[in-house]
């Protein structure tokens, strides 16, 4: 008889959870791409996803084979997905990088309209 650990389908809910969050990040790079014209990047997001599944696959074929999951089998489930997550990471720094670049921004134009300019201060106040 098979008997199969709780908690080893317990520990596939986070890579599921990455799954689900790396859809909805897709479909919101390829809304996002559409109006912004920009060349379909969001398609590495899907392509991480994949890699996750297959991850999770193949830690349940390993789950159910041998009940346990040994040292050679643990890299089955490890690799593809810290290769999913490293695609998943330079895809969305290369995507949404651009919003801490406006942050900055944005705190150099507070910064400059707070402060008023030395000639400013000169001009007569017109109403």
């Amino acid at each position: 008889m098979l008997t199969v650990n709780l908690g080893s389908f317990l520990s596939l809910s986070a890579p599921l959870a990455m799954v689900v969050l790396l859809i909805v990040l897709a479909l919101f790079s390829k809304r996002l791409g559409a109006v912004t014209r920009r060349p379909p990047v969001y398609r590495w997001f899907f392509l991480s996803a994949v890699i996750i599944v297959v991850a999770i696959l193949l830690r349940l074929f390993a789950t159910f084979s041998d009940g346990a999951l040994g040292s050679q089998r643990a890299l089955l489930y490890d690799v593809p997905l810290i290769v999913g997550l490293l695609i998943a990471v330079i895809t969305t720094w290369r995507y949404w990088g651009w919003l801490l670049g406006e942050r900055g921004v944005e705190r150099g134009r507070q910064v400059s309209q707070s402060q008023p300019s030395p000639s400013a201060s000169r001009v007569p106040f017109k109403r």
